[in-house]
């Protein structure tokens, strides 16, 4: 089994892609379309700024597992995009003090 910490493997950088979201009024017209990518960036030092920060992360045998703070939007449909490669979230788990994403390749 392939065990690696993100955080040493592929850099501190992962972007949360938000799948697009489309607006449709009472006539079945599309009014608006908006997709959002959100940069997390990984806490280093005790000192954070910001609310999109990643905790941690790990990689599984090509399956990734992502620590974020509770402050970062995300919801089901979501991918990672961790150097260049996306990555399909299939469950997220909320707690207190952080949520725990899992993805696998897209």
């Amino acid at each position: 089994m392939s065990f690696d910490r993100i955080l040493e493997k592929r850099g501190k950088d992962i972007t949360l892609k938000r799948i697009a979201t489309t607006v449709i009024d009472d006539f079945y017209q599309t009014m608006s379309e908006t997709s959002t990518d959100i940069q997390i960036k990984a806490i280093v030092g005790k000192i954070t700024l910001g609310k999109d920060l990643l905790v941690d992360g790990y990689e599984v045998d090509g399956k990734v597992v992502v620590y974020v703070s509770t402050g970062v939007d995300v919801s089901q449909g979501d991918s990672l995009v961790i150097d260049g490669s996306e990555f399909k979230i299939e469950r997220i788990s909320r707690t207190d003090a952080y949520i725990k994403l899992e993805a696998v390749p897209a």
